[in-house]
């Protein structure tokens, strides 16, 4: 089967993937190039689509998905309603860190995801998910679900509630690894 959004929207930040998976999260907050719950245009105002117009304040969003055949012999649509629930007023974040390999490292771990003998394709989970299938770029995640704030109150925060250990990265054969933690 086929998937696609027929008719409404799903909120910025989500898109209904052709095998029918709904990916990505709703942006709680936006900006100009990537739009989030709340959008401001100079034009008529819209409360939950009841409105005309591109200034939004939606927390439901109704859309209609059509599933297809591979060989358009048949569909259906049916109509669906997603509810946003912002419980929060404060943005959070995830910290990553990300290997700074050379060119030709970087093609080996891209060859290495990328091989279905390694990784069989209809093992990995949610394949087309940037988020779940297969990682495009080697990250680690160093913070999760921290309050997004600027890098100076970040790193004074993290020095006065560190854990007191240390963590000393160095080369190997293999690349990079913690070597050393010292309290």
């Amino acid at each position: 089967m086929i998937y696609s959004v027929k008719s409404g929207s799903l909120p910025f930040g989500m898109i209904l993937n052709y095998d029918g998976e709904i990916i990505g999260s709703a942006r709680q907050f936006g900006t100009v190039a990537k739009p989030g719950l709340t959008t401001f245009e100079n034009k008529v105002v819209t409360w939950d689509g009841s409105l005309p117009g591109d200034t939004t304040f939606d927390r439901s969003y109704k859309f209609t998905v059509e599933a297809r055949d591979r060989f358009n012999y048949t569909a259906i649509e049916r109509e669906f309603t997603l509810d946003v629930v912002d419980l929060n007023k404060t943005q959070y974040t995830d910290i990553y860190m990300r290997p700074m390999l050379e060119p030709v490292q970087r093609k080996y771990y891209s060859d290495f995801v990328s091989n279905p003998e390694v990784f069989t394709p209809n093992k990995i989970y949610r394949p087309g998910d940037p988020t779940f299938g297969i990682q495009k770029h080697l990250d680690m995640l160093v913070y999760a679900g921290v309050e997004a704030t600027t890098m100076n109150k970040f790193v004074a925060a993290a020095a006065r509630s560190g854990s007191g250990c240390a963590a000393t990265l160095s080369r190997s054969k293999e690349g990079l690894f913690p070597h050393k933690l010292s309290p």
